[in-house]
């Protein structure tokens, strides 16, 4: 059988189509500045908001996948398929996001008791499930959509695992500090806005066939700029304890907040003698920043090319019109999940040196001697 593309989306733009509020810069420049303005609130009520809204942008994401997936395979009619899909996409998103969550967080919320044999069984029951989703979507196997249904079922896989994997991984050092979350996301999105303004400015040479909106000169002239301003912000966001301090579960209050710390030697300005007589004050943290703007702008993109890719293969324009001016909500976030994906091997190998992983059930399980002297070893490796 073959899979039809979408169509209609070459069409005349007009004040009386939907489609005109993509082309319409002023729109878009309103919806730009009112998703700026929400980000800063969000980042000013604390950790529990910004981790919903992630959530919320990844969920919202899949739908706008699933949807393109449903009507050009053909599936709406099919209630169990969709049905099926959004099982698959939660029990992943809590699979994987939810041992980000009990590996940085279970020690402590495994004090509530009805949480400690959910944590402590975590995998099981997550696998539990998937087979109970497997079963389910043999039972529905209707002869004379074979094709349609096990396209949908790989097609889910993907989008779940593309949206989820690296979200998980942002848990990871999102717990570490919020600048570690928050730095390498603003600068992509700064990348992504500086390269769209300096292409439709000053472009002339194309960049990639793929994406040819995309130009040399928006490239560069965003990778410039991206430097400037990513070691501005670090900077500033190493000024304020809020941004520094892990997050830690406060049982007694219920509650996720940034804890109450030392600021560690990474945040804390240091000379550099850079010639004789010559001699700078910087944090150590700002030389990682370069690295995350330089990752910004050259990993960053590809992510988005692989998404016009994506979107050419289907024929589509956007991935929905949830935004003003801008499209879906993946056409704006579709550059973080590469990004997200390298910069936690970032931290955990190159700014946090690996000490090591243990299985903390087994851990559990070992004699105190072999207790003691694993935490030695881990101590002496930081």
């Amino acid at each position: 059988m073959e899979v039809q593309p979408l169509k209609g989306y070459h069409v005349h733009l007009s004040k009386s189509n939907p489609n005109y509020l993509l082309s319409n810069p002023i729109i878009r420049t309103i919806s730009g500045l009112a998703m700026a303005v929400g980000f800063i609130m969000v980042i000013y009520m604390g950790p529990v908001p910004i981790f919903i809204c992630n959530i919320l942008s990844i969920t919202k994401s899949f739908d706008e996948l699933l949807q393109i997936g449903l009507k050009s395979y053909k599936c709406r009619h099919l209630w169990h398929v969709s049905t099926l899909s959004w099982f698959l996409y939660l029990l992943g998103a809590y699979a994987f996001i939810g041992q980000s969550i009990y590996d940085e967080f279970g020690h402590d919320l495994q004090r509530h008791i009805f949480l400690k044999p959910i944590i402590k069984y975590h995998g099981l029951l997550c696998f539990s499930f998937y087979i109970f989703g497997l079963v389910f979507f043999v039972a529905k196997l209707d002869k004379l959509n074979y094709f349609k249904q096990y396209s949908m079922l790989g097609y889910v896989h993907l989008c779940t695992g593309v949206l989820v994997i690296p979200d998980a991984m942002s848990i990871k050092y999102f717990s570490k500090g919020l600048i570690w979350f928050l730095l390498p996301l603003i600068t992509i999105i700064f990348n992504d806005v500086a390269a769209y303004i300096i292409g439709s400015v000053c472009g002339r040479h194309k960049l990639i066939e793929v994406s040819p909106k995309k130009t040399w000169e928006g490239f560069l002239g965003a990778l410039m700029l991206s430097l400037v301003f990513g070691y501005s912000l670090s900077a500033f966001m190493c000024k304020f304890n809020y941004f520094l301090c892990p997050i830690k579960y406060d049982y007694s209050q219920n509650l996720f907040v940034v804890d109450q710390c030392q600021i560690g030697e990474i945040f804390r300005p240091r000379i550099f003698t850079i010639a004789e007589n010559v001699k700078i004050s910087i944090e150590p943290f700002q030389i990682h920043a370069f690295a995350f703007s330089f990752l910004a702008s050259t990993l960053g993109p590809f992510g988005g090319f692989i998404a016009s890719g994506f979107k050419r293969a289907y024929d589509i324009k956007d991935f929905g019109n949830t935004i003003p001016g801008h499209g879906g909500i993946l056409d704006r976030f579709d550059c973080q999940f590469l990004y997200q994906a390298f910069i936690y091997f970032y931290i955990n190998y190159i700014i946090y040196e690996p000490i090591g992983t243990v299985n903390y059930q087994g851990f559990l399980t070992k004699p105190t001697d072999k207790k003691i002297q694993f935490l030695k070893d881990s101590i002496l490796k930081i």
